[in-house]
């Protein structure tokens, strides 16, 4: 979960822009997820940031910069190179097609570069896919496939290699705006699946997700808060 709060104005005769800050859930991790034959201990991770997004036509743009923090990262400081904290910057940009009926299709490609306090944590990633969204009034269907690779820049000080992953992920999202006739809420159902595979075996990872979402937009027409 990473509950959202953000503003989008629409400049006279120019672009859209949304601006957004955002905190994920604190999630538990391994403090050293590479020791063997002892017991493990669990610390928190959490993510925050903003995104900037600016919409001209049929062309859109987006900046995430995303502040990464292990509480205890205890691998880290028994070998430096493993060190989890740090900042993950995202650019992505995509071209709307709309079609009738209320269709939009999105291709986006997107680069990502992870400046982590461990060299071998480090990584420059590179991706794209394809979004579909689908209005039937009050309802929309939002529908997105995804697929990135992420190239790491040093060797692993454990396995003795240098990381790479590819990551698959889809994802669908139904949204009912104005529900119940409550205006401006929107309640919003969704669920998502992602696998990754890794040159290094432990790092292969599948995961399985689903949520349940409440929102309210603050005014309404041009220059709206959300």
């Amino acid at each position: 979960p990473r509950p959202t709060l953000g503003i989008i104005y629409d400049m006279p005769r120019g672009p859209e822009i949304d601006f957004s800050l955002f905190y994920g859930m604190p999630q538990e991790v391994w403090e050293d997820p590479y020791l063997v034959g002892v017991d493990r201990r669990e610390t928190d991770e959490d993510n925050y940031g903003f995104a900037l997004a600016v919409e001209l036509a049929d062309w859109q743009i987006k900046y995430e910069l995303e502040s990464v923090n292990i509480d205890k990262d205890e691998a880290g400081k028994r070998l430096p190179d493993l060190k989890r904290n740090g900042m993950v910057h995202t650019i992505e940009t995509g071209y709307e097609f709309e079609f009738p009926g209320g269709l939009e299709l999105v291709p986006f490609v997107a680069f990502s570069l992870g400046d982590m306090d461990g060299k071998s944590q480090e990584f420059k990633g590179y991706g794209g896919g394809l979004d579909l969204i689908k209005s039937f009034n009050d309802v929309v269907l939002q529908l997105s496939a995804q697929a990135e690779v992420n190239d790491y820049d040093g060797r692993h000080p454990v396995f003795e290699e240098t990381r790479e992953d590819k990551i698959l992920e889809v994802m669908a999202i139904l949204t009912w705006l104005d529900p119940f006739g409550y205006e401006n809420f929107s309640l919003s159902l969704g669920a998502g699946y992602e696998r990754a595979n890794s040159n290094i075996d432990f790092y292969d990872s599948s995961q399985m997700l689903s949520f349940f979402g409440i929102g309210y937009r603050f005014g309404a027409g041009e220059g709206h808060n959300d």
